[in-house]
Order: structure tokens, then C-alpha cells, then sequence
């Protein structure tokens, strides 16, 4: 089993002769190694933007989101002219106002 299917939880062995029909109709090999490269290094990159190593533990990836959506919130929170991102009450009228202002276009 590739480290792809392990990631995803592939049932075999219709990952691998996927796999291999992609490979075959591509004409490339060993895509699912560059894939597993790919996302290893993208993961080890927006791991190090949140300040930790690239080994860090669940509890610390976990933890460190946490943080990053608490400091997106009180942005969003900011920019809407809200004082508190938790307060349900000021911030769904601010919502709505920023939503009616927003220059959406309409399919």
C-alpha cells in the first residue's frame, strides 16, 4: 500500500490499479510518490507559518489552529468594527451589514 492510499484510507486494490491506470494514461510514473512529496512539503511549510516544527505532535497542530482561527476571528471582528469576535450579538447585525455592502455579483 503507498503512503497515498495510507493517507487516504484507500481500499485496495482499487487504489493501486487506479493508480496505475493514471500512470499508464499519463504516461508518468510514480505520481503518488510526488504527491506524498507534495503534501509533506506543503505540510511541513503551514506547519512552520504557525511557529511549530515540522514533528510537532496532534495536541500542538491542534492547539496552534486554535490560536490561528482566535486571531482570525478577532481580525474578521476588527475589520467589521466588532470589539468581540465571541459575542453573537454584536457581531451577526455587523455581519449582515458587511454581507449588504459587499460587492457581490449575481449569476
Amino acid at each position: 500500500m503507498t503512503t497515498i492510499a495510507k493517507l487516504l484510507a484507500a481500499k485496495e486494490p482499487l487504489f493501486d490499479t487506479a493508480l496505475a491506470q493514471l500512470e499508464h494514461t499519463t504516461g508518468k510514473k510514480g505520481v503518488d510518490v510526488a504527491l506524498a512529496a507534495e503534501i509533506a512539503t506543503n505540510a511541513a511549510d503551514r506547519t512552520k507559518q504557525l511557529g511549530l516544527n515540522a514533528d510537532c505532535s496532534g495536541e500542538e497542530l491542534y492547539t496552534a489552529l486554535l490560536e490561528k482561527v482566535k486571531e482570525q476571528d478577532h481580525h474578521l471582528a476588527n475589520a467589521i468594527g466588532g470589539k468581540d469576535p465571541n459575542s453573537v450579538v454584536e457581531m451577526i447585525p455587523l455581519i449582515v451589514q458587511a454581507a449588504e455592502k459587499a460587492p457581490l455579483s449575481h449569476p
